[in-house]
């Protein structure tokens, strides 16, 4: 196989610290947490700490058109895209033009998640299961499927490249980076969007994974301490949530 070297040229993030990726670094390198007490009364059932996108309102963000139309983890997904393409000066400051030379057919969009849009698929359930609708309406399946953030991204910005999900739980953002740099090999692409979303606060996931005993049910008095997978007196894991973008070329 010949070789090509590859190069990082952007980033994006939106994560339990905030929007961006330097806001998310200059936490990390702080050695804050950014996992608290869960305040929705409903989720706490399940899981009584976690680390969540704090006081996101998707119209600060994006359009009410879109914000309307997508589940919350495409619209994470279209922030930190946004903000990837910007940082590997691809996208213009106005979020829509892009540099010259780019060819939109040479970009292609390569995104891994475990469930996709699963709050929008439980709440239209809920409606029908509870008789409060009778139907859930079109954009229910757009919403919620696992392509939804990926394909939503390329439909955003025009990409005709080749457009990828990759749904394999945990592995699903290291499968999307990784098994997308082949499209450099096979000369598709001159420009990657690669990366990873999910936001599983869910009733039904939550408690799925409380069945299982995956999830941390105690832990220390200072609830930001309980995420420490190596710590023996681990009781489980700390639900999260976010996604995180790479522009990268050749």
């Amino acid at each position: 196989m010949k070789q090509i070297e590859i190069a990082v040229t952007g980033m994006g993030a939106a994560s339990p610290f905030g929007m961006g990726v330097s806001t998310f670094w200059d936490n990390l390198i702080a050695n804050r947490s950014a996992v608290a007490e869960v305040t929705d009364e409903e989720l706490r059932r399940w899981a009584k700490v976690g680390a969540r996108v704090p006081e996101f309102h998707a119209t600060d963000f994006l359009s009410k058109k879109i914000a309307r139309n997508t589940d919350y983890f495409t619209q994470l997904a279209l922030i930190a895209a946004e903000e990837a393409l910007k940082d590997a000066e691809l996208l213009k400051g106005d979020g829509e033009s892009f540099a010259a030379g780019v060819e939109r057919d040479r970009i292609g969009t390569a995104i891994g998640t475990a469930f996709g849009g699963i709050q929008s698929l439980e709440q239209a359930s809920e409606k029908l299961a509870t008789g409060r609708a009778k139907r859930v309406g079109p954009r229910m399946i757009s919403k919620s499927i696992p392509n939804a953030a990926a394909s939503t991204i390329s439909i955003q910005y025009g990409f005709r490249g080749p457009s990828n999900t990759y749904v394999t739980a945990c592995a699903a953002s290291a499968n999307a980076i990784g098994e997308s740099a082949y499209w450099f090999f096979r000369d598709d692409v001159d420009y990657i969007l690669a990366g990873g979303v999910d936001s599983l606060w869910s009733n039904a996931f939550l408690s799925g994974l409380g069945d299982a005993g995956a999830l941390a049910t105690k832990g220390p008095e200072d609830f930001s301490t309980w995420s420490r997978p190596f710590d023996k007196e681990r009781t489980g894991m700390v639900m999260g949530e976010g996604q995180a973008c790479l522009s990268w070329s050749h």
